[in-house]
């Protein structure tokens, strides 16, 4: 990690460095991702996957990158981070990434952005071979500049490390799988294939933050606002980012945390130091750095003491039934492209799906449900075991055709159970939504800076 900040931030700061880059023609044929906004060049004279140096072959951690891979992974890691922000404006900054032949784990990292007309356009010259941590922070910070940038003018924005870290922990230990596809394996019948085998269930993301914060303690607030070269190394390095990784998740847990947070990105390029622009769209919650100190104290406490397993928070309970019963399944456009992930209703699978494509998202959603029945917050956990009685029904129903009252053809039977489970659906849906605490209106934090603004 140190390679990468220190590099970065020079690259952020020094025209020189932005001239630099800007003489130097691209190479052909980028390759795309689907919405345009990357552009992937593949490392200079290679053929093929990449090969690994022979130090970096037992190292399980690193990803191999490749163009074609990259660009998908880059399009899922956009829309995880939009997700996590309630961000639904698409972003117009082009982001150019060129990979290069890794010689070791450390690296460097280069995020270069360069001032057009018509707005900012990014650089990111990255190894071929990267640690999946540092790949995820690279594209969060990338990702939170084109963000911050949109309405910028004259600098470039500051984005904060605990922010990039932070939400790059989150994502990774909530969506990794889905974020950082694996190269394909073989290829057959013309269609590039790979298998990735996931045995796990679904725990909480803070586990690990929880695990690492009682066996050492937390970063305070000012180490985190200005960490050190020693806060990316070795366990240090693992105490900096789970720290971060719960101070977002409790900023996003606040009220109108979101809206505060996006209001944060996009008024940093108005600042040359982040805390005032931090201060000013968390005004609500905080007026100095100490009352920011005093809370995560508080909250550093209440989280190691706590017991992972007791009731989720109400907003995370809903969340969580949200997308347990809208269950994430792999989509392929075309035979020959990757996969991409996307969420669907129960109604949907039910009523369209065959049979055998019915099952399995069912069995684990039904899994899911059980799983997180215990956690969700008081009157959602008898919603969840409704969800799960209906799709078990279903399930049981449908194979079953000597339960049905009536004497008629297969296929009349079964359109008459799937009438009967899509309305118990509907109905659980409709008390799902007058259940749900209805949002207040809120009103846009200024941005203007605060006095006393660095020169």
């Amino acid at each position: 990690m140190k390679t990468f900040a220190v590099t970065a931030f020079l690259a952020l700061l020094l025209n020189a460095a932005i001239g630099q880059v800007a003489s130097v023609g691209l190479p052909p044929q980028p390759t795309r991702s689907q919405s345009g906004q990357f552009l992937c060049y593949g490392v200079p004279g290679a053929n093929g996957p990449p090969i690994r140096p022979f130090y970096l072959r037992s190292n399980t951690a690193l990803v191999d990158l490749e163009p074609w891979v990259l660009v998908v992974s880059c399009e899922r890691i956009k829309q995880a981070l939009g997700r996590e922000l309630n961000v639904t404006t698409p972003g117009n900054g082009k982001i150019f990434i060129f990979l290069y032949r890794a010689q070791s784990p450390d690296d460097s990292v280069v995020i270069t952005p360069q001032r057009f007309a018509d707005g900012w356009n990014y650089r990111v010259d990255l190894p071929n071979l990267i640690d999946r941590d540092r790949y995820l922070s690279v594209l969060t910070h990338v990702l939170l500049l084109e963000m911050a940038n949109r309405r910028a003018s004259e600098h470039t924005a500051e984005i904060p490390i605990w922010l990039r870290d932070g939400l790059a922990q989150q994502l990774l230990l909530s969506r990794g799988i889905e974020l950082i596809p694996p190269p394909p394996q073989w290829t057959v019948n013309g269609v590039t294939t790979t298998t990735v085998t996931v045995n796990e269930r679904k725990t909480n993301s803070l586990a690990r933050a929880h695990d690492v914060m009682r066996a050492s303690p937390a970063l305070t607030f000012d180490e985190l606002s200005w960490p050190s070269d020693e806060d990316w190394q070795g366990g240090r390095g693992l105490q900096f980012r789970c720290s971060a990784q719960l101070f977002v998740v409790r900023l996003l847990n606040l009220k109108n945390g979101r809206a505060s947070l996006r209001a944060l990105i996009e008024s940093l390029p108005q600042y040359y130091n982040w805390q005032f622009a931090f201060l000013n769209a968390f005004q609500n919650h905080f007026q100095s750095p100490l009352d920011v100190e005093k809370w995560w104290a508080v909250n550093v406490v209440q989280f190691t003491g706590s017991d992972l397993a007791q009731t989720w928070p109400s907003q995370e309970s809903w969340q969580r039934l949200d997308e347990t019963i809208q269950p994430t399944v792999e989509v392929r456009a075309a035979t020959n492209q990757l996969p991409f992930y996307d969420r669907v209703t129960l109604q949907a699978v039910v009523r369209d799906w065959s049979a055998a494509q019915q099952t399995g998202v069912l069995q684990q959603t039904i899994r899911d449900l059980a799983l997180i029945r215990t956690r969700l917050a008081r009157g959602l956990g008898e919603l969840a075991d409704n969800y799960r009685l209906a799709l078990a029904e279903y399930l049981r129903m449908r194979d079953d055709h000597e339960n049905f009252d009536v004497k008629s053809r297969p296929e009349i039977r079964r359109a008459m159970l799937i009438r009967r489970t899509l309305k118990t659906l509907d109905a659980l849906d409709s008390k799902r939504a007058a259940l749900r605490p209805k949002a207040k209106p809120f009103t846009n934090v200024k941005t203007e800076p605060l006095p006393n603004m660095a020169p």
